[in-house]
């Protein structure tokens, strides 16, 4: 007995924790201190050491589960308190004796009349308090609680229940939780170089921090594991399925838990992140919201991602444990839990964690159908990397009905990335040899539709080409606003860039001098051009208007860096040159130039010539010659360049005569 009456002896590497004796000093001003946490989150250390550090008075106990009686328990807490303060509870020891007392109306009193007297402030410890049930033992605290000047500290792994909900309320609780408990990367850092007796590299100290986040009993298991193992990089190795961890998961935390909740963990282990409404479709609940919640009320190693509690996560040991068990004892479950949730973050919206789990689960025929439908999704939000991540990940072999489809997508992708003709073509000519069935990508009606898409979209080099696609693609499907759309982009730009400005003017009037957001790389472009065709014509306010218009769509649809927004770029630097502002053209045209791919000469042979004509106009003659010279060479070696010939000797002409 005389052992659990005194704070456990603390270990040689104990590291200093001022932040969180800092927080216990705060709280302990309070009546309730609540010190609540999973196992292993170091609460009893962070308690012994804070006593020992401010030589605070205090009572311990270190609760087992036989005390659920209630004048057991109270004799062990009176007792206690008499180890620190001998003069204190005679009274209320001898009323314990009598075998028919009533310990709210006759120990308590007695209790807090010798407390009054007393001149300095107690602390109480009350350890390891999960290990009380009974209501009894309950009411007792809370009556102490009630009347007594001193602070009762808890350690427990569960909120108790002592009306804390009202003590919130009126201020008279202070919580620590397993935030606070958790190790910084710099404590992390201090344990391992104690523990080890070796110096560990920062680098290192932060991949262990990840993986434990901060848990004080992971970084004692990792530390035991590697004993004799290769020093401190054998940390790097430590995962959630070592047999030191597993063991103490299961006797620690799993013994503990129902069935159903093990089962939960069990299947919802896959997932990254948790919801309700998540879980509930992986597992076929209905209750998962409550479940989840109550875990985390629980601490039991799940921890909110946001205010409303709706999103949350595993402690990541504790994830990797259980997807290590359900793959041993339930391989084939596995694939079935990971493709349920793809469909419901694809339901949701959550393309990138619908694509993962997808990827994961080895579903590559849903990871076609999902990159057909939602491609644009990924274009638009300027998530154009991930798209290209997606079609290298995907296995074509695997697709089956959908590999035509995701052949478009990457035919579009190639382009929009400034790839080769030949390349664009062959993912082009691979779709149309065995057309789309019935599995069509957004917007697109056939495999001759989406040809035309694609050979409308992208010059390379034959301006003919993609206007003859363009007008093909208006004709054929003249209520299709995406075919429409490029249409019209293909033909308006291709007849801009052979100085045919009225006829431009005239396709690309649908398109006004303002974004549209229903279709928005289609719309940067058009009215981008716009933009160059109000500037050529010497209308400068308007030619403002469609440039700005169009480059902050770029920049709001997060597109600005992107080789098919370069034209945005070029149009803002032509129209602010036309308004005597070549300071501000300059990097933009800069810009545009770096943004336009050599697969595509004809728009980069465009953009400089606009920077040459800027280059001139701030007096930078060499620049402007080296400018102009690189476009001569683009078109020079294309197969129809339009009219750019002569804006090339347009622009050289005064320069080599000056």
């Amino acid at each position: 007995m005389r052992t659990r009456l005194q704070p456990p002896v603390l270990h040689a590497y104990t590291v200093a924790r001022p932040r969180l004796a800092s927080l216990l000093d705060n709280a302990a001003a309070y009546p309730l201190v609540l010190v609540t946490a999973p196992p292993g989150f170091g609460k009893t250390t962070a308690i012994t050491a804070w006593l020992r550090e401010t030589g605070r008075p205090h009572a311990w106990l270190s609760v087992e589960p036989s005390e659920n009686d209630q004048v057991r328990f109270a004799t062990y807490v009176v007792a206690a308190i008499r180890r620190a303060r001998p003069k204190l509870g005679a009274a209320a020891l001898a009323a314990l004796q009598d075998p028919n007392v009533d310990v709210v109306q006759s120990v308590v009193p007695a209790l807090l009349d010798d407390i009054s007297l007393d001149s300095g402030h107690l602390t109480v410890v009350l350890d390891d308090y999960d290990a009380i049930a009974s209501d009894a033992c309950h009411a007792f605290v809370a009556a102490i609680l009630d009347g007594a000047r001193l602070s009762i500290v808890i350690s427990s792994r569960l909120v108790p229940p002592l009306d804390v909900g009202r003590l919130r309320s009126e201020g008279g609780v202070a919580e620590i939780g397993a935030a606070d408990l958790r190790f910084s990367e710099a404590e992390v850092g201090e344990f391992l170089t104690r523990a080890l007796g070796a110096q560990v590299d920062r680098e290192l100290v932060a991949a262990v921090a990840h993986r434990t986040d901060g848990w004080p009993a992971a970084l004692n298991l990792a530390v035991l594991a590697i004993r004799g193992k290769g020093g401190p990089e054998a940390l790097r190795h430590f995962r959630g399925w070592h047999p030191f961890f597993v063991d103490y998961l299961r006797d620690e935390f799993l013994a503990s838990q129902p069935p159903h909740v093990s089962e939960f963990l069990s299947d919802t282990a896959v997932l990254e992140r948790l919801s309700g409404p998540l879980c509930d479709a992986v597992t076929g609940r209905d209750d998962s919201t409550a479940l989840l919640q109550a875990l985390e009320r629980g601490y039991a190693f799940v921890s909110s991602l946001d205010q409303r509690h709706e999103w949350f996560r595993y402690h990541p040991l504790l994830r990797e444990a259980m997807q290590n068990e359900l793959r041993r004892s339930k391989p084939s479950r596995v694939p079935v839990l990971l493709d349920r949730a793809a469909r419901w973050h694809e339901a949701n919206g959550t393309l990138d964690e619908a694509s993962r789990y997808a990827l994961q689960a080895g579903n590559h025929e849903f990871l076609g159908r999902l990159i057909a439908r939602h491609y644009l999704v990924f274009i638009r939000g300027g998530h154009q990397s991930d798209l290209r991540s997606l079609l290298d990940a995907v296995d074509l072999e695997r697709l089956g009905l959908t590999r035509a489809a995701v052949g478009f997508v990457a035919a579009l992708e190639a382009g929009l990335a400034g790839s080769s003709e030949t390349e664009v073509e062959r993912h082009v000519a691979e779709f149309e040899a065995v057309g789309f069935g019935d599995v069509l990508p957004t917007g697109i009606p056939s495999a001759e539709a989406g040809a035309l898409f694609v050979r409308a979209a992208f010059l390379h080099g034959d301006l003919s080409r993609p206007r003859a696609a363009g007008e093909r693609a208006i004709t054929g499907w003249p209520d299709n606003r995406y075919l429409d759309g490029i249409g019209r982009v293909a033909i308006g730009y291709s007849h801009y860039l052979s100085g045919q400005l009225d006829a431009a003017r005239v396709v690309l009037a649908p398109f006004g001098l303002t974004f549209d957001a229903r279709r928005p790389l289609i719309s940067i472009f058009g009215v981008s051009v716009r933009a160059l065709l109000e500037v050529a014509a010497g209308n400068v306010r308007a030619g403002l208007v469609a440039a700005r218009s169009a480059y902050r769509a770029a920049g709001r649809s997060g597109l600005t860096d992107r080789v098919s927004t370069a034209i945005a770029h070029e149009a803002l630097a032509a129209a602010l040159a036309a308004s005597g502002d070549e300071t501000g053209a300059l990097p933009l045209i800069e810009r545009a130039v770096q943004l336009t791919s050599p697969n595509q000469p004809l728009q980069r042979a465009s953009a400089l010539l606009t920077r040459a004509t800027i280059l001139a106009g701030i007096g930078d003659r060499d620049g402007s010659i080296a400018s102009a010279a690189e476009a001569r060479t683009l078109v020079l070696a294309s197969r129809d360049p339009g009219a750019l010939p002569m804006r090339v000797e347009a622009v050289m002409q005064p320069l080599m005569a000056s």
